[in-house]
């Protein structure tokens, strides 16, 4: 079910950088290398019957990687679900828009400011959705950074081990985690191969081309 986003990806951007400077956020560059994989998602992926993020029908895209928001805020303002308002005074004193992925926020489906988390809740949605015989399907975005948690691989691995093919986990390789390189902080050679072996159907594309995603 498909739903035209009026805001562009540079559009997204823009108001990112508005955001942060509002907010003194220190995390644009979380929120710039997932800009299209959000928006590809919601418009041509996830399906909100009536445009309702609370359907009981809907697919849901949890935001494992919380620290990234800002790229989801701007979607979630075209699709009518969050005031302008509320991103004009993102994360200053007394708002309403948090600076991590939260639950009580309209198409926010959990609290994701503990890295690796929110792979776990994923996986437990598909789950549920998979017992009660649902055609829900679940999208998580996560961190390459926030692979070095365990339960990070804990969930994947159930994931595989249950066959939730209901289940769409996608990494954001953008190689920096808060402490520096990902490949000096820990190093995710084989990444692709590991999932493989997991059971994992995998592909490489290239996370800012909209028609690859």
């Amino acid at each position: 079910m498909a739903f035209s986003l009026g805001v562009s990806s540079s559009e997204i951007r823009t108001r990112i950088l508005q955001m942060a400077y509002v907010g003194q956020s220190v995390h644009i560059p979380s929120a710039f290398s997932v800009v299209e994989i959000i928006r590809t998602l919601h418009e041509k992926h996830l399906r909100y019957p009536e445009n309702n993020p609370d359907h009981l029908d809907r697919d849901f895209f949890i935001l494992s990687k919380g620290h990234g928001v800002m790229a989801l805020y701007p979607i979630l303002e075209d699709r009518g679900w969050v005031p302008s308002e509320f991103l004009d005074q993102y994360f200053s004193s007394g708002s309403l828009l948090p600076g991590l992925y939260e639950a009580h926020i309209p198409g926010c489906e959990a609290n994701t400011g503990s890295l690796g988390q929110g792979v776990s809740v994923a996986v437990g949605v598909a789950k549920s959705a998979r017992v009660r015989g649902t055609l829900q399907r679940v999208f998580c975005l996560a961190g390459d950074g926030e692979i070095n948690e365990g339960a990070f691989w804990e969930a994947a691995m159930l994931a595989s081990h249950q066959a939730l093919d209901n289940f769409t986990l996608i990494i954001d390789l953008n190689g920096y985690q808060a402490m520096g390189r990902t490949e000096e902080v820990l190093s995710l050679t084989g990444l692709s191969e590991i999932l493989t072996g997991f059971g994992y159907n995998v592909f490489t594309v290239n996370g800012h081309d909209e028609v690859e995603l």
